[in-house]
């Protein structure tokens, strides 16, 4: 499939908010794997500025961290940005790389661009930030059309967390609800409150929630329900075996549930269901333009996952 557009049109863009633990990575390394197969069907997957001044890289984290109110940040640091002067520069140059790919993408017919990167969940936090987030997009000459978020049960996140933590040989997890709040990644834990505020700051962006779960998967494969969420028909490799979520027997109580139609008074809820943060509250009501038809016969199974007293606020502020 060839995909063409306008050339001095926006270029339409499907932006996966690439949560930490959820088949990030690896659809990262396929995409950009297949990076010149992509160009060749007319879908950009752009390069991202590298510490040592070059170009490349798997995923757009600087285009993510341009956008971020934290000074100190890790791979600001790794492009030795230690002050406002600095960071003004490496916005100048993250700009002008992102504006030079999608110029050339559109000249030579592209019309499609795909984003991805943990740091678009990692970094961006507030409404504020989203708000900078979309501006930067237009400006470098991208309209986001769709979002894809892959969300994983909090109980499983964590274990997963807490296992990486023991094979890097760092320091457990305390896995106390009071510990845990003091973690920087627990006011990303609550699903519903991160997709509202993708949703708020790309109110015409079609939001495709999806379970990291194999039994939800699209031909029980990664990348082909990647393909399916992203709305793509190119040709991509699969996903490596070993990189698939593993199946969690006895996980749901209930048998399969049926799935409600696409579209219908039950879309979007079971995903609702699953969007919960620690507290336990549920989302109030189905995300817009979720597929959640699929993932229903999952709603059940986040009911042992851990509960706080109250839940996190995320302030744009």
């Amino acid at each position: 499939m060839t995909i063409s557009a306008n050339a001095s049109a926006p270029l339409p863009t499907t932006l996966h908010i690439g949560m930490a633990k959820a088949g990030s990575s690896t659809i990262q390394g396929v995409l950009q794997t297949a990076r010149e197969t992509l160009a060749a069907q007319g879908i950009l997957y752009p390069r991202d500025l590298l510490p040592n001044g070059s170009t490349g890289g798997d995923n757009q984290k600087c285009l993510a961290v341009c956008n971020t109110r934290e000074a100190d940040h890790f791979v600001l640091r790794q492009h030795r940005v230690r002050n406002p002067q600095d960071r003004a520069r490496f916005n100048q140059r993250v700009t002008q790389l992102y504006t030079e790919q999608i110029a050339q993408a559109r000249a030579a017919g592209a019309g499609l661009c795909l984003l991805s990167a943990e740091h678009f969940w990692s970094s961006l936090n507030s409404d504020r930030e989203l708000g900078w987030l979309a501006n930067k997009l237009r400006d470098v000459g991208l309209r986001v059309d769709r979002l894809v978020f892959y969300i994983r049960s909090q109980s499983d996140w964590l274990e997963s967390k807490q296992h990486q933590s023991v094979r890097e040989g760092a320091e457990p997890l305390d896995m106390s609800i009071a510990a845990l709040k003091a973690q920087p990644f627990y006011q990303r834990l609550p699903h519903d409150h991160v997709a509202a505020l993708w949703q708020a700051a790309f109110p015409d962006a079609r939001f495709e929630l999806r379970l990291f779960d194999s039994r939800d998967f699209v031909k029980g494969d990664l990348m082909s329900d990647f393909k399916a969420a992203a709305g793509l028909d190119a040709d991509l490799p699969a996903a490596p075996q070993r990189e698939q979520p593993v199946e969690r027997r006895g996980q749901c109580d209930d048998p399969p549930e049926p799935a409600g139609p696409r579209g219908g008074p039950d879309h979007g809820r079971g995903l609702a269901a699953q969007a919960r943060d620690l507290s336990g509250a549920a989302y109030a009501g189905p995300l817009r333009n979720a597929d959640g038809a699929r993932a229903r016969r999952h709603r059940r199974s986040l009911r042992r996952l851990e509960r706080a007293p109250a839940r996190p606020v995320l302030s744009g502020s």
